[in-house]
């Protein structure tokens, strides 16, 4: 799907509530706390992506599974 990509980039760099870079990671800067964002529209459906903002915890990611609960704030507040 298309996007705007300066915006996104905004979002994840400065957002001072979504804190994106705080827990992850893109082209290698950011935090490894959560996955990794490089290439995930690659691996996951538009679907699991809106999904995994909204309802955070509703599908941990693989990798991520100890976690009975999402640390991730669900974006739709």
């Amino acid at each position: 799907a298309a996007g705007d990509v300066k915006r996104g980039e905004e979002i994840f760099w400065k957002h001072p509530v979504a804190g994106c870079v705080n827990c992850h990671m893109v082209k290698g800067k950011g935090s490894a706390i959560g996955p990794a964002l490089d290439g995930l529209a690659t691996r996951a459906t538009s679907a699991y992506i809106r999904e995994s903002l909204l309802e955070p915890s509703k599908a941990i990611a693989k990798g991520y599974e100890q976690f009975k609960i999402s640390p991730m704030p669900p974006m739709a507040d």
